[in-house]
């Protein structure tokens, strides 16, 4: 919430917390999910949830990214990234060989990053997976 003022009106609470606080005996913690494959909500229990989700089916749970066509790439990390439902990529270092000058220009838009995104989606798409099927999570704002 930008304006103190706002917050301190309510509007810092969505209706869905105004609504939970008013009726706390019409709410409950849902522990199943029926949508994050395995690897996916292992990351969501650890970082959000406190290992409390659970699987509400094993067909979701064991699902995989399939790909009906294989392409080769030049880059050897793009086809790591294939190999799992999530990866973390460390780019500080493809930022860090940029000059000052051209990394000051990308301080907050994080260029680099989303041009690294666009190239994962654009190989997965040239092996044959769905646009509808790919999901890229990246903590900015920007991007």
């Amino acid at each position: 919430m930008k304006s103190v003022l706002a917050e301190k009106k309510g509007m810092g609470l969505s209706l869905f917390e105004k609504l939970c606080k008013t009726h706390p005996n019409s709410s409950s913690v849902l522990k199943k999910q029926y949508r994050m494959s395995e690897d996916i909500l292992d990351l969501s229990n650890t970082i959000i949830y406190h290992g409390v989700m659970m699987h509400g089916s094993d067909q979701v749970r064991q699902q995989k990214v399939h790909f009906p066509r294989e392409v080769n790439s030049m880059l050897t990390w793009l086809e790591e990234i294939k190999k799992r439902s999530v990866t973390f990529l460390k780019t500080d270092k493809v930022i860090l060989s940029l000059k000052l000058k051209e990394r000051q220009r990308f301080k907050y838009k994080n260029f680099i990053e989303a041009a690294i995104c666009a190239m994962i989606i654009d190989n997965f798409k040239h092996c044959g997976v769905e646009a509808s099927k790919i999901t890229i999570i990246t903590p900015f704002l920007d991007q």
